[in-house]
């Protein structure tokens, strides 16, 4: 964010240098060319203080600045009126400092200021061509990029992942080459504790080998229906910048001249695919080289002994198992306040949350071309956390959540000889409805497909043949009434009443707690027919959510 003071004079100006700590007050907030000001004028009542970098006490003096007897010296833009700043942002001063470090580190190997934005050049996505000699090469393994700098990457993408409302993709890419200054993924075999927390699995490669690039646009649009995790690419003009934890990353924005454009292709050279390959390779040896002995470090020079190890290994175990006892009881005191149900877990927990009627009526369902045509797209690929309840499930017979793979009904013929060896798997259906509904409001309720894997994942039993496992559906019941409560008890008593389910939203005689889960939305291909008129039937299914 750009900062603006006007003062009379050029004297009531502190000079400010790269790596200072400036706290702004009063200042106002003024939206210009898609971008935020502050702006400050000579008569306004904002004022702003500046902390010389060089003059700020490092954090273990902290007690001193927080006990009063150490103060930070300053300088103000000479506003009107002001006062000292308090002890709580003296302390903050401090923090940012500190906080800092990194970021700093870094823009001290970078331009001295980001370079202008270079004009965009116009290509067509369905004529565009790998780079000419005539264009500037940019072609960078990821250990050379640099903080601001655009760059042409080529490598593999490991892993993708979508926006709750489609409208970015991140993509990760590796080339098998490390750089410093980008997220360290650490190795769960170096790990003397395993990681336990509840984030997505990272599979490799471990250290500081994968750049993450965030696609808006064209580009993101394209990634989601052409990349593959596995497969390998070259992406052009990527715009390195910094993460919010201080690392470098990329980004790619759709082009302002051209914005169907698309500078993602998938890579055809052999020989830059054989690279990659070799280095990953190179990779994977050196890294069960380590792995073989694990008690040898470069870093290392004397071996600790086998009881120092042993304590170390207790400390950190006990230490472990504090900051996760810490966090669970965080869960559960933030699921009470909430009211919701601390037994039902699900991935990702940092992602926002998004209401029933964010994911039903999403805006990326409408695509506008370059051209003003709007199109109506059948489904997107996304992935969404919401906090829901249960208010109907299908089919009405816990019996038959349970199929059987070889009866031809449920799957084709063709598809049989493939059950041979596992012959039963999970499917059902469950209606959802959102969590916080406002009164007077029509409830939005989404029919959410619990396949196999989910179901799996969810109650953590695998299906079976009810008949040789009697206690399979009394399980499953135990498994589903934390999940619904007392919907089943009241469609066994009501439905037969001639009661229709789902109830009324906020009927009384529901008794569940709402839950937060993970939903995706995708494509099932059917037949065309009037209703799903482009050979696409819009899907949710829960994913990732489980019954602790």
């Amino acid at each position: 964010m750009r900062f603006r003071f006007f003062r009379r004079s050029a004297d009531d100006l502190p000079s400010g240098k790269l790596g200072d700590i400036v706290i702004v007050y009063d200042a106002k907030v003024s939206p210009y060319a898609g971008q935020l000001n502050v702006v400050s004028n000579a008569t306004a009542r904002s004022y702003a203080l500046f902390f010389s970098s060089k003059d700020i006490s490092s954090p273990q003096l902290s007690s001193l600045v927080q006990a009063g007897t150490a103060r930070t010296p300053y300088h103000d833009t000479k506003p009107m009126r002001s006062t000292s700043p308090t002890t709580l942002e003296h302390m903050a001063v401090v923090h940012m400092k500190e906080s800092a470090k990194s970021y700093l580190e870094l823009l001290q190997h970078a331009p001295a200021s980001p370079p202008a934005k270079r004009a965009p050049e116009s290509h067509p996505a369905t004529t565009w061509k790998a780079p000419q000699p005539s264009r500037a090469d940019r072609s960078v393994l990821i250990k050379d990029i640099a903080l601001y700098k655009y760059h042409d990457i080529r490598g593999q993408v490991i892993k993708m992942f979508y926006s709750s409302l489609g409208s970015t993709t991140d993509v990760y890419v590796t080339d098998y080459t490390e750089n410093k200054s980008l997220y360290n993924y650490q190795d769960p075999a170096d790990a003397e504790i395993q990681d336990l927390g509840r984030g997505r699995a990272w599979n490799g490669p471990y250290g500081q080998l994968t750049l993450q690039v965030r696609l808006y646009g064209a580009h993101a649009i394209w990634a989601r229906e052409n990349v593959s995790e596995g497969d390998y690419y070259f992406l052009r003009n990527i715009r390195i910048r910094l993460s919010q934890e201080n690392k470098l990353e990329g980004a790619m924005h759709e082009d302002h001249v051209n914005p169907s454009q698309v500078d993602i292709r998938t890579l055809t050279s052999e020989s830059e695919i054989d690279a990659i390959k070799e280095r990953r390779e190179k990779y994977e040896a050196q890294r069960m080289k380590r792995l073989a002995s694990p008690n040898v470090s470069p870093n290392v020079p004397v071996k600790a002994s086998a009881k120092s190890r042993k304590k170390k290994k207790e400390r950190q175990l006990e230490k472990h198992q504090q900051e996760r006892m810490a966090e669970e009881m965080l869960e559960i005191d933030e699921a009470e306040r909430a009211g919701t149900n601390i037994n039902v877990r699900s991935v990702n927990p940092d992602i926002s949350l998004s209401t029933l009627a964010d994911i039903v009526h999403n805006p990326s369902l409408q695509y506008r071309t370059p051209d003003g045509v709007k199109i109506d797209l059948p489904f997107v690929n996304c992935k969404y956390r919401a906090r829901v309840r249960v208010v109907d499930f299908y089919p009405p017979d816990l019996r038959d959540f349970i199929h059987w793979k070889s009866d031809c009904e449920w799957n084709p013929p063709t598809k049989q000889a493939d059950y041979i060896r596992d012959h039963w798997e999970w499917a059902f259906m469950l209606l959802l409805e959102d969590a916080n509904l406002q009164p007077g409001s029509e409830p939005v309720r989404l029919r959410t497909v619990i396949t196999n894997k989910a179901a799996q994942y969810l109650i953590k039993m695998d299906a079976a043949d009810p008949d040789d496992d009697p206690k399979l559906l009394l399980q499953l019941k135990e498994k589903m009434h934390i999940l619904w409560g007392n919907l089943q008890e009241l469609k066994e008593e009501l439905e037969p009443m001639g009661v229709k389910f789902p109830l009324p939203a906020g009927d009384a005689r529901l008794s569940n707690k709402p839950f937060v889960c993970c939903i995706e939305e995708y494509g099932v291909e059917v037949p065309v027919s009037s209703r799903n008129i482009d050979g696409w039937q819009r899907t949710h299914g829960l994913f990732s959510t489980t019954i602790t």
